[in-house]
C-alpha cells in the first residue's frame, strides 16, 4: 500500500487536475482491494481468466471476494456491466455462481452470470495511484 500512496503522491506533484476523493479513497480499500483493481486494470492488457484472478489474488476461491467487490462497488471504482451494456440493469449481481463460466477479456470486465468492470473513475484512481509514469505509458 506504500507504493499506492507514493504513486498518488507522484502523481498529484505532477497532476494539478487529480481527482481530491483519490486519497480518501485508498485509505477506504485494502491490499486486496487495491491488487483486485490492479488485476482488473491489467486485463486490458492481458487474456486472463477467473481462476488466474482468484489465484492471483491469493484467496482460495471467489467467494472470499464478495465483501471486496461490494466495498469497491460502494466506492464507485468497479461495477457490473459488459461489453454491450453500459450501465447495469436494474437490480443486477455481479456475483457470478459457482458454475458460472467467468472469463477476464481485454476491455477489463469478468464475464459471468452477470459481470464486473472498472468505472472511469476506477481506471483513473487506478492509473493515479501507479504514479504519472503508468499514466503516460498508457498514452
Amino acid at each position: 500500500m506504500m507504493d499506492r500512496w507514493a504513486g498518488l503522491l507522484a502523481s498529484a506533484a505532477t497532476d494539478p487536475d487529480l481527482h481530491p476523493s483519490f486519497p480518501d479513497i485508498l485509505k477506504h480499500i485494502t491490499p486486496l482491494e487495491a491488487r483486485f483493481l490492479d488485476e482488473l486494470r491489467r486485463c486490458a492488457w492481458d487474456d486472463c481468466n477467473a481462476k488466474g484472478l482468484v489465484a492471483s489474488l491469493g484467496v482460495s476461491d471467489d467467494s472470499k471476494l464478495s465483501v471486496p467487490k461490494d466495498n469497491l462497488a460502494r466506492l464507485n471504482l468497479i461495477r457490473p456491466g459488459n461489453s454491450d451494456q453500459k450501465e447495469p440493469s436494474p437490480g443486477a449481481s455481479y456475483a457470478a455462481g459457482p458454475d458460472t463460466p467467468t472469463t477476464v477479456i481485454r476491455d477489463r470486465t469478468i464475464h459471468g452470470a452477470k459481470a464486473l468492470r472498472l468505472t472511469p473513475l476506477g481506471y483513473a484512481f487506478v492509473d493515479a495511484c501507479n504514479g504519472p509514469r503508468a499514466a503516460a505509458d498508457d498514452e
